[in-house]
């Protein structure tokens, strides 16, 4: 079962990268890519990824203004495609 998820102002990692795509977004995929493919895999997430207006040029928030709100319904949209790609790519 995959779940992770925070939102809050803007903070950066050691890496540079925002810590909502790197905690919502990039451990969901590093964990599942660590993993073999297992019987059954579930990822949760919220109904956030309905409001998100996910900008893929600008996936680190470089060139946008800063919204939390927005940063974490794109994390959850990021989970929900990583969802349906690991579900075509295992079935």
């Amino acid at each position: 079962m995959r779940r992770s998820g925070i939102a809050r102002a803007i903070a950066y990692t050691s890496d540079g990268l925002p810590h909502v795509f790197a905690i919502n977004t990039l451990s969901a995929y590093i964990l599942t890519a660590l993993i073999e493919r297992p019987k059954k895999l579930v990822y949760l997430s919220s109904g956030m990824h309905h409001h998100a207006q996910t900008s893929l040029d600008d996936i680190l928030w470089k060139k946008r203004r800063w919204n939390g709100s927005q940063a974490y319904a794109e994390s959850k949209l990021h989970d929900a495609m990583l969802a349906f790609a690991v579900s075509r790519r295992w079935a």
